[in-house]
């Protein structure tokens, strides 16, 4: 009688471990890494200087910004940015010649500045190595944070690799740039 209770008591143990094993786990959402909120810096520098940010079509369908000045002048709002041209310069801005060309531009241009807000190096003395088209392999593109989940599809972007102060610093971002991740060291 007692090696029945005391069996009945081991499989009843045995079978309460089991089910909590089996046991789904909750999952926690945890926030997005990088920038994906982030506003357009050039639109911010661009409205911060007292200029008028405006998007306009390309023959080809892309986007691109353009800072219109007070006195009418107007210029690409990332060349503003980077110092290319000024209020009461006679130059207009350009339309970008492909949409490609615009995303690439946009891509390159939010690995400068998230490289230099980390390194406090200016953007403009960053220098590109490279920049590759790529297809990754999930919404985190390819670089998930520890614990995160990231949606299993294929999201096209860009290989950014960027050189500062002797350092070589490689990005993922996205189509539009608004999602960008840093390689570390650790990331394989």
């Amino acid at each position: 009688m007692k090696n029945k209770l005391l069996l009945s008591i081991i499989l009843l143990i045995l079978s309460v471990l089991t089910l909590s094993a089996c046991a789904s786990k909750r999952l926690i959402p945890i926030p997005p890494s990088g920038n994906a909120n982030m506003a357009n810096p050039a639109s911010v520098f661009c409205k911060d200087k007292g200029g008028r940010e405006e998007t306009r079509k390309s023959p080809d369908g892309g986007e691109y910004g353009v800072c219109i000045f007070s006195d009418g002048s107007e210029c690409d709002e990332w060349a503003y940015y980077r110092g290319e041209c000024s209020p009461g310069s006679k130059s207009t801005a350009p339309v970008p010649t492909s949409a490609d060309q615009n995303t690439e531009n946009k891509a390159v241009e939010v690995a400068r500045i998230q490289l230099s807000q980390k390194t406090s190096v200016d953007a403009n003395a960053i220098a590109v190595l490279s920049l590759e088209k790529a297809d990754w392999p999930d919404a985190c593109l390819g670089l998930p944070n520890p614990d995160e989940v990231c949606v299993a599809v294929v999201t096209p972007g860009f290989r950014v690799v960027l050189a500062a102060d002797g350092k070589n610093y490689t990005f993922h971002t996205d189509l539009t740039g608004s999602n960008i991740r840093q390689e570390t060291a650790n990331t394989q």
